[in-house]
């Protein structure tokens, strides 16, 4: 069982930097390995209702970007600042930007925002310029912060990727 303070740090992280960075605080904080952390994380997203799941699948999906490492894009990426330090601009970063969970419905609709079709993997190296940005904001709870990153990335020349994750 987490600790409440714990509990609010998995959902500030979870939103301001990912799923894997919760995973991480919770095994820094509790000595817990990877399968009992990750299971503590989803359970409180769970209950947060930041990993809604739909009893009709279990699709899981992600929007990635890769692009040059600059000074206009650090703080649109998945990682402190800091973690960059030493890293030469121009460098080819990663950084996900959407997920969504065990959801077939939402999978498919992330999909259609970004101009891709869930298991047809030709169309998951996407042309940004297709992107319905409002669906997008929609499906992100009109989260316009999603929105912006998108769009500052995709001007600063970034490639994204729509991808399904593995059961």
């Amino acid at each position: 069982m987490l600790s409440p303070e714990l509990r609010d740090a998995v959902v500030r992280l979870f939103d301001e930097k990912g799923l894997l960075e919760a995973v991480l605080h919770v095994r820094r904080g509790t000595g817990a390995g990877l399968a009992e952390a990750d299971a503590a994380v989803r359970a409180v997203l769970h209950e947060a209702g930041r990993l809604p799941v739909s009893p009709r699948g279990e699709t899981s999906v992600e929007l990635l970007a890769v692009g040059p490492l600059g000074p206009s894009v650090v703080e649109l990426l998945d990682y402190d600042a800091e973690r960059y330090t030493g890293v030469p601009d121009g460098t080819k970063v990663i950084t996900r930007l959407f997920d969504v969970y065990g959801n077939d419905e939402e999978s498919r609709e992330l999909a259609a925002c970004l101009g891709a079709d869930v298991w047809d993997f030709n169309t998951h190296a996407l042309d940004p310029w297709r992107a319905d940005l409002d669906a997008l904001s929609r499906l992100a709870g009109g989260d316009d912060v999603l929105v912006r990153r998108f769009s500052k990335l995709r001007a600063a020349g970034f490639r994204f990727f729509f991808r399904v994750l593995p059961p």
